[in-house]
């Protein structure tokens, strides 16, 4: 007698665990989803501003030479100028902290120390100034520059020539005086500066010894400094 395995069924059958053409089902398992982690967003952080360059400082203007009151000028210097000079004076602009010392001013007309020539040169004087004219010559010291002012007019105004030079204190090499005297009393004064590349020498009017003694002295003064600094050579 045939005994029944256990369970009542035969090893192989269709449909059995042990029949060759079936296979033992697998169960599939899906595998772990993998929780999507959104990448951290990067914190956008604005570039700070670029800082404006500073602003440049305005540039120190320059202060009018016509400005007297107040301004640290000699008072001897603007009575030498006079209203003539001082109009001639706004042509010309100071720089920063220049304050006028000392003005002179020169003879335009001078032809020579011989009393005929000083006469011819009054008489011709005389007749410019008829006509409209002038002719005006100013030597001014500065506490950083020398500074040559002409005017030339004629026919009250139809020709006008004005010129305006600075030298610079530092510069001067020379400075010097002279008198010349004839017939015992007709007497002749004059200056003189020297630059490194030219002499000055001017006839003064209306200025005696000892203003013009004082005026060398502080130039010498100027010229002893530039020796020093070495910039006299």
């Amino acid at each position: 007698m045939t005994q029944q395995p256990p369970g009542g069924q035969y090893p192989g059958q269709p449909g059995q665990p042990g029949h060759p053409g079936q296979q033992p089902q697998q169960q599939y398992q899906q595998p772990p989803q993998q929780q999507y982690q959104q990448p951290p967003q990067q914190q956008y952080q604005q570039a700070a501003p670029a800082q404006a360059a500073p602003a440049q400082a305005a540039p120190v203007q320059a202060v009018p030479a016509q400005v007297f009151g107040g301004g640290g000028h000699d008072p001897k210097a603007m009575t030498a100028l006079g209203p003539k000079g001082q109009d001639l004076l706004q042509n010309v602009t100071l720089l920063p902290n220049e304050k006028i010392k000392y003005a002179i001013m020169a003879d335009g007309y001078f032809l020579g120390a011989n009393p005929l020539l000083k006469m011819i040169a009054m008489f011709q004087a005389m007749i410019t100034t008829l006509t409209g004219g002038h002719i005006r010559v100013f030597l001014i010291v500065t506490n950083q520059r020398v500074l040559l002012l002409q005017s030339n007019q004629v026919w009250c105004g139809v020709g006008r020539v004005r010129n305006v030079n600075a030298i610079a204190l530092a510069s001067l090499i020379e400075t010097g005086c002279g008198k010349e005297t004839q017939m015992c009393c007709v007497h002749s004064r004059y200056v003189h500066i020297e630059t490194k590349t030219q002499k000055h020498m001017m006839m003064i009017k209306k200025l005696g010894d000892a203003q013009i003694q004082d005026f060398v002295a502080n130039l010498s003064a100027v010229l002893v400094a530039n020796v020093e600094r070495g910039t006299a050579v």
